[in-house]
């Protein structure tokens, strides 16, 4: 394998973790949105598995259907799941000495 080769799968791959971090919010200590609840500049909520953040003042605006960049509300990302720690990726030669060519692609599975 060319040494471009690895450089540009090992950039690739460290894109795609940090891609996957970079939506993840622990929403571990968030309440639930609740209609009734005021929500003010700053206040933080989840909803349908989503953090938001309130821009403004705010009651009874879901922020399922109110977060677009001139609503009330900000998505913060999907609430992350498990144990909070990034993921690994350990990446091994192709079986049998195989060397991905030039234009060649890899699929990774999770």
């Amino acid at each position: 394998m060319k040494p471009t080769s690895i450089l540009r799968l090992a950039w690739t791959s460290g894109a795609l973790i940090l891609a996957g971090q970079a939506n993840a919010y622990d929403c571990s200590n968030l309440s639930p949105w609740s209609e009734q609840q005021v929500y003010r500049q700053g206040d933080i909520t989840q909803s349908q598995n989503q953090a938001y953040e309130a821009k403004w003042y705010s009651q009874n605006d879901n922020p399922a259907g109110h977060s677009g960049p001139y609503d009330v509300w900000r998505s913060l990302g999907t609430c992350a799941t498990g144990s909070g720690q990034a993921p690994s990726v350990v990446l091994t030669s192709p079986n049998n000495g195989a060397v991905l060519g030039e234009n060649d692609s890899a699929v990774f599975f999770c």
